[in-house]
């Protein structure tokens, strides 16, 4: 299986043992995009150390009878690659899943770059593309109950003057994707209000139009309600806001055991690294582990003394 960064952060947001996870689903190796291209380019030389798959250009021929799967965002570079690797015939098979749903554009894109890759070359010697699905897993599912759409510096990018028109519409288009994908997954088409005028309005109106598309379709995350049919599906309420409706919150820090842990820390999916004098010790926060559970949104005094009454009963056991 090759990720890309987005899906990697996907994955890392659902399982605290990512390897042992995809095992358990037959997924033997993982690796990252940056690793796929030095490896499948023969540019073993770049790799470190630590994480070196495989140490002689040679071995690649093992996987001439495995299949490969990408679970990547659909992008002109991504599927230029693909292309590519189509013709190199390095894997059995190639299976794509894109975290959003991919253009028409790219699609058809991605049929002219394999016309071009392949032209004159038998078909026996091609490694076929044998599904391509739309995943609509854009976005980080950090509890039941709360999400993010993984986008860093998006405050900055939408209200800075120096952004350029092409920033800002690559970011609004992202957003639209991840939500798209939270009511994909969630198999509920909102009413949505925003607020007038501004970013939240333009991601308001494209999220509008794509899934009213999708629905009058019958196609995508919404196929099996039939042409132009509302029935099977929730309906609730999605309120958009500009971050600058209520600025306060991005300058208040949380009393709560979680909030001190990313502001201190920098948590990062349930993932915090901690720097002593032996080294970064890393430590994973998961959703079984009773204590986390239950005192991550409480006041730190209270988690000090919990952790007090924790010891204690240790003690006496």
């Amino acid at each position: 299986l090759v990720v890309d960064s987005d899906a990697s952060a996907v994955l890392d947001a659902l399982w605290v043992d990512v390897g042992r996870e995809l095992r358990s689903l037959g997924i033997t190796l993982r690796m990252s995009w940056d690793q796929y291209e030095e490896i499948l380019t023969g540019d073993l030389a770049k790799q470190k150390p630590r994480r070196r798959l495989v140490s002689d250009a040679s071995l690649l021929t093992n996987f001439r009878s495995v299949p490969v799967g990408f679970l990547l965002a659909p992008n002109a570079d991504h599927l230029s690659a693909i292309a590519r690797e189509c013709k190199a015939a390095r894997f059995g098979t190639i299976s794509i899943a894109f975290l959003s749903g991919a253009q028409p554009s790219l699609l058809r894109q991605l049929a002219q770059e394999l016309i071009l890759a392949t032209e004159g070359v038998s078909r026996q010697r091609l490694t076929p593309i044998t599904k391509i699905t739309d995943a609509y897993t854009a976005f980080c599912a950090l509890e039941e109950d709360c999400f993010s759409l993984a986008s860093p510096g998006a405050f900055k990018v939408f209200f800075d003057h120096t952004s350029s028109e092409s920033m800002v519409n690559l970011l609004t288009d992202r957003v639209v994707l991840g939500l798209m994908s939270v009511f994909a997954t969630l198999r509920a088409l909102p009413i949505i209000y925003t607020q007038q005028g501004g970013p939240a309005e333009n991601v308001a109106m494209k999220l509008h139009a794509l899934l009213r598309d999708s629905a009058m379709s019958g196609e995508g995350p919404f196929a099996s309600s039939g042409r132009g049919s509302l029935l099977g599906f929730r309906r609730p309420v999605l309120i958009l806001f500009d971050r600058t409706f209520d600025i306060g919150p991005m300058l208040h820090l949380d009393w709560s055991y979680a909030s001190l842990l990313e502001s201190i820390l920098g948590m990062s999916n349930g993932r915090i690294a901690n720097l002593s004098s032996s080294g970064v010790k890393r430590y994973v926060l998961e959703r079984s582990d009773r204590f986390w559970r239950d005192n991550m949104w409480n006041p730190f005094p209270r988690v000090a003394e919990n952790i007090e009454q924790e010891l204690a009963s240790y003690r006496n056991e």
